[in-house]
């Protein structure tokens, strides 16, 4: 009786067919998602270059000593979303598969986003607190205390507002950072302003 010989040629070429055809898919995912993830780190980068950027104007304003403002350059052939409030920066874009990127970064000196229409720059608050107590806060025309602990008591609740509720930065305006210096007889309060012609609240 003739007894049947394993025939394991058709397996084997079935094996390095389906191992070929695994090797391939595999390539090509390897290449689909290093472009993508190749795509996330070059968006990441840009996201943390900008924030970076951010904070260190603040910073240079940090070491005047008098009334200073600084215009901000936005990145402009970007479509980045910056949001802040007086703890944080948060840059963010769409990254690989339309899926949100963000970036987000402690401010090294705290600022005070202006979106309150009384005044935003230094100038305004100097013209403000002439009008309102009578006295610009200038080293030649201070204010008293009680009024300087009120505009402290302001930027607090303003800090506890945007930590619920950031601003979003309107790249199409013009972004300053300001370093406002307000005197009383016996002491100084230096408040860092971030503001623009309009601020654009998220929440609107």
């Amino acid at each position: 009786m003739l007894r049947l010989s394993p025939d394991t040629h058709g397996v084997l070429g079935l094996s390095l067919s389906n191992l070929g055809l695994f090797l391939a898919s595999s390539l090509l995912l390897i290449i689909i998602l290093g472009g993508a993830y190749g795509s996330v780190w070059e968006r990441t980068a840009e996201l943390k270059a900008t924030a970076h950027t951010l904070n260190s104007y603040l910073e240079t304003l940090n070491a005047a000593y008098t009334d200073t403002r600084l215009l901000i350059q936005m990145p402009s052939a970007t479509s980045l979303q910056i949001t802040c409030s007086t703890e944080y920066i948060m840059v963010s874009t769409k990254g690989a598969f339309g899926l949100p990127l963000a970036y987000k970064e402690v401010w090294r000196i705290r600022p005070w986003p202006r979106d309150n229409t009384s005044w935003r720059s230094g100038e305004d608050l100097h013209r403000w607190l002439n009008y309102t107590h009578g006295h610009t806060g200038s080293a030649e025309d201070p204010v008293n205390l009680t009024v300087l602990t009120a505009l402290q008591q302001a930027q607090h609740a303003d800090a506890a507002r945007l930590a619920y509720v950031p601003l979003q930065i309107n790249d199409a305006q013009p972004l300053f950072a300001e370093k406002v210096v307000v005197y009383t007889p016996e002491n100084r309060a230096e408040f860092f302003l971030l503001y623009q012609p309009s601020l654009v609240n998220i929440s609107a």
